[in-house]
C-alpha cells in the first residue's frame, strides 16, 4: 500500500488555521470555512512549555533531512482510567497521556498511539532540533480526544473551530474523526488512510509550542501548513513527496481528484512579504486560508529552494529563536543583505520555476 497523502480528503470548506503559541489569548484554530475568523483573544500568556532535561548537545541541525520516520513497532498503551459515568477514559503511550469522552478498544488505541508516536519521531528527526522531543524530564503531552463535534464545542473550545491546539493548557484537542477513528454502524473503526490534516497540523503548534510566543505568526502557520502534508501509513511517516505535495496544498483545490487545499492557482497576487512576515496574529487571520497557503509557500522556499536548497537560513533562523532571540531580530536572519524587496525577487524567481508566478501588491 503507497504511502497516503494527508491532504487528499480534506473537506472542501475546511481552511485549517492553527498557531504554535504557547498563550491562549494566541491560541491555534481551525475555522470551519476559510472565511472564518479567529476566535476572541484570551488571556496574554501561557504556562512555561516544559523543557526537563533538554541538553543542547543533543541539536541535531546538521543530520540529514530523513525519507522516512516512525517507529517500528505498535506503540505500548496503558489504561489509567475508564469511567463511563463521567464520560472519562485515560490512557497513555510512551510519550502522550490521552483523554477521551469515549472508551477506545484496545485494538484501535494501538493504532492511535502508534499514529502518535511516529509523529513524536518524525519531528525528533527532523534536522530542526525539536526541544520538546529531546526533553526527556519533561511530562507526557497532552491529547484530548471527543466522539462528535459537538462534544468538542462543549468542551469549552474555541468557537468555530474543528480542532485546536490550547495554549493556556497546553494540549492538543481534536475530534476522533481527525485522528482516523470513524462511526460505524458496528462501532468505530480506525481507518489508516484517513486525511490526517488536521492531527499533523495541529500535533506541529504542540510539539514547536517552546517557539510559540517568540515566532511570527507566518512561520508558524506556515510550517504547521507544512508538516501538515506529511503521508502516514503503519507507524511510518514518509517526507519523500512533500516538496510536490506542499506545493498542490498550496495552489490546488479540488483538482486531480484532491479535496483540499489554499486554492491559490498557479498565478496570483500577494501582500508585499514585509507585510505578511510581520503581520500579527489578527491581521493575518483576515484573510485566513490565504495567507495560510502564502505562508506555506514562503517556508517551502526557506526549506528547499533559498541558496543551497538545504535548508540552513531556516535553521539559522530557528537557532534565533531557540537561543531567545525576538521574532524580529531573528527575521533579519531570512532577510540577509537583500531586505524584502531582494527576498521578493528570489522568492518569486524561485516560484516560476515550479510553475507558479507570483506578483506582489
Amino acid at each position: 500500500m503507497p504511502f497516503k497523502r494527508s491532504n487528499e480528503l480534506l473537506p472542501a470548506l475546511l481552511a485549517l488555521s492553527l498557531s504554535l503559541s504557547t498563550a491562549e489569548g494566541q491560541r491555534p484554530w481551525s475555522p470551519e470555512d476559510k472565511d472564518g475568523r479567529p476566535p476572541p483573544r484570551g488571556g496574554p500568556r501561557g504556562p512555561r512549555i516544559p523543557l526537563d532535561g533538554y541538553d543542547p548537545a543533543t541539536a541535531n541541525f546538521s543530520a540529514p533531512w530523513p525519507e522516512t520516520s516512525g517507529v517500528r513497532a505498535p506503540a505500548a498503551t496503558k489504561v489509567l482510567e475508564e469511567s463511563p459515568a463521567a464520560s472519562r477514559f485515560l490512557y497513555e503511550t510512551l510519550h502522550f497521556r490521552i483523554q477521551s469522552d469515549v472508551a477506545i478498544q484496545p485494538s484501535h488505541l494501538t493504532k492511535v498511539a502508534t499514529l502518535l508516536e511516529a509523529c513524536f519521531q518524525a519531528h525528533h528527526d527532523l534536522p530542526l532540533n525539536n526541544r520538546r522531543t529531546r526533553s526527556p524530564g519533561a511530562p507526557k503531552l497532552k491529547i484530548r480526544l471527543f466522539a462528535t463535534m459537538e462534544s468538542y464545542r462543549q468542551s469549552g473550545a474555541p468557537p468555530g473551530t474543528v480542532g485546536a491546539y490550547l495554549g493556556r493548557s497546553d494540549e492538543l484537542a481534536v475530534t476522533l474523526e481527525s485522528i482516523g477513528l470513524k462511526k460505524m454502524s458496528i462501532g468505530y473503526v480506525f481507518d489508516p488512510l484517513s486525511d490526517f490534516h488536521i492531527l499533523f497540523h495541529e500535533i506541529t503548534h504542540l510539539l514547536w509550542a517552546d517557539l510559540g510566543v517568540l515566532a511570527d505568526t507566518w512561520m508558524t502557520e506556515g510550517f504547521a501548513e507544512y508538516l501538515g502534508c506529511m503521508a502516514y501509513r503503519e507507524g511510518r511517516i514518509s517526507f519523500a513527496r512533500l516538496p510536490v505535495s506542499t506545493l498542490e496544498f498550496a495552489t490546488a483545490h479540488g483538482e486531480k481528484g484532491s479535496k483540499g487545499g489554499r486554492a491559490l492557482g498557479k498565478e496570483f497576487t500577494m501582500p508585499h512579504l514585509s507585510e505578511l512576515m510581520s503581520s500579527t496574529q489578527e491581521t493575518f487571520y483576515r484573510s485566513p486560508s490565504q495567507n495560510y497557503g502564502y505562508a506555506l509557500l514562503l517556508v517551502h522556499h526557506f526549506l528547499l529552494l533559498d541558496r543551497k536548497g538545504d535548508g540552513q537560513i531556516f535553521k539559522s533562523y530557528l537557532k534565533s529563536l531557540q537561543s531567545g532571540q525576538s521574532a524580529e531580530e531573528s527575521r533579519k536572519i531570512l532577510l540577509e543583505n537583500s531586505g524584502y524587496e531582494g527576498l521578493e525577487k528570489s522568492f518569486a524567481a524561485a516560484m516560476l520555476k515550479k510553475g507558479i508566478q507570483i506578483s506582489f501588491r
